[in-house]
């Protein structure tokens, strides 16, 4: 599954020229947790977590979560990677990162060891947003790893799906609360109390 290509090599070099102009931080690999996320510690003697950016591998529950996560720590463990240490959401550090000069989600991509991450590439630069694509078209093309099972869905997708679920949920429980409100309000202040509807807009406007 891991091959290190000369196309590969060539798109990281040109992809590296504005990573370098952000907060470069480097730091060893001391455990890889699944097939994009990995515990750093830092030069500063400080750990983080680190998701890999633009890329998203195969959840516990899904075929090649243990091939993904294997592959990943070939690449990465004990050896020291240069990060971008500036985007941190809930205490993980989203970044590209390297080894030896070498753009490891690039290599997940081409290696079909994740997918490309088409919601958190919305800014990425075009010309490296291009060589993602074409390592990952490659990869697809080749039938490796995730593209070598049928129907296999997409960690991003599943992640919206289950987003869906929750928001559909949310809305029947703030539906059920706001008739459960208004009934309150009939009942205990009969003569301000407000129609259901008008309530639901006052508190939720634009929700119809």
């Amino acid at each position: 599954m891991i091959k290190t290509l000369p196309l590969l090599l060539l798109m990281t070099l040109c992809c590296s020229a504005g990573f370098a102009q952000r907060t470069r931080m480097t730091g060893t690999v001391i455990e890889v947790l699944n097939g994009d996320t990995i515990i750093v510690n830092s030069s500063r003697d400080t750990k983080f977590t680190v998701k890999i950016q633009y890329v998203d591998a195969p959840e516990p529950n899904q075929p090649l979560y243990q091939a993904a996560k294997d592959h990943l720590a070939a690449f990465v463990l004990n050896k020291e990677i240069v990060f971008d240490g500036s985007v941190m959401e809930s205490n993980v550090v989203r970044s590209r990162i390297y080894v030896d000069g070498a753009d490891i989600g690039m290599q997940e991509l081409r290696d079909g060891a994740a997918w490309f991450d088409p919601v958190s590439n919305t800014y990425q630069d075009t010309t490296e947003k291009s060589a993602y694509q074409s390592n990952e078209t490659l990869a697809k093309n080749e039938k490796r790893g995730v593209w070598s099972i049928a129907n296999l869905v997409p960690t991003y997708q599943l992640r919206a799906e289950r987003q869906k679920r929750l928001q559909e949920r949310m809305d029947k429980e703030w539906e059920a609360y706001l008739k459960s409100a208004v009934a309150m309000a009939r009942f205990t202040a009969p003569a301000i109390g407000m129609h259901y509807y008008a309530f639901k807009a006052l508190y939720s406007p634009g929700d119809e």
